[in-house]
């Protein structure tokens, strides 16, 4: 399935949604490494996993988060590039900025870091949870497993194979 955008009734609710999740990541991440952090929606997208892969370029860390309620069997996700991922993991361990830096490079998110970040993704989960409740009402959200994809390949199947609703946040 190619990169579809949305009816424009639809895609207006579904920005403002968004606009209000990049509020709260920024707000959510930036409180937890302790640096100032904005974040706005892009475009709102209908797209696949197979397309999705095939649109970045790097590594990248999943957030994979279970929803519950009258969503209960639905998912919602999060992706950083892993330098990203890497930087916001060391900032929470409070890891000097040079070896931050040396682990970007080395490009890799695995260890202690891949843990802290697994402390990211489950307090971001409970930011989209806050967001959800207040916008949709009845639902929650919990964290259900990181880990990482890489373009073309989503090893461990963190990404369902059905469509979604897709929006890059800057």
């Amino acid at each position: 399935m190619p990169i579809t955008t949305l009816h424009q009734a639809t895609g207006k609710e579904l920005r403002k949604l968004f606009a209000k999740i990049a509020s709260s990541v920024s707000e959510t991440l930036g409180s937890l490494i302790a640096r100032e952090l904005v974040f706005a929606p892009n475009e709102v997208v209908i797209t696949d996993v197979d397309s999705l892969l095939g649109a970045i370029d790097k590594q990248h860390a999943v957030v994979r988060g279970a929803l519950d309620k009258d969503y209960a069997g639905k998912q919602m996700f999060a992706m950083f590039p892993v330098g990203d991922a890497m930087a916001m993991a060391g900032m929470l361990m409070m890891t000097p900025d040079e070896v931050i830096e040396q682990r970007r490079t080395r490009g890799t998110l695995e260890g202690e870091d891949l843990e802290a970040f697994g402390e990211i993704a489950n307090v971001l989960c409970s930011g989209f949870g806050n967001v959800l409740r207040d916008s949709i009402a009845n639902v929650d959200i919990r964290l259900q497993d990181h880990g990482i994809v890489k373009p073309g390949l989503d090893a461990n199947n963190l990404l369902p194979q059905v469509p979604l609703v897709a929006c890059k946040l800057r």
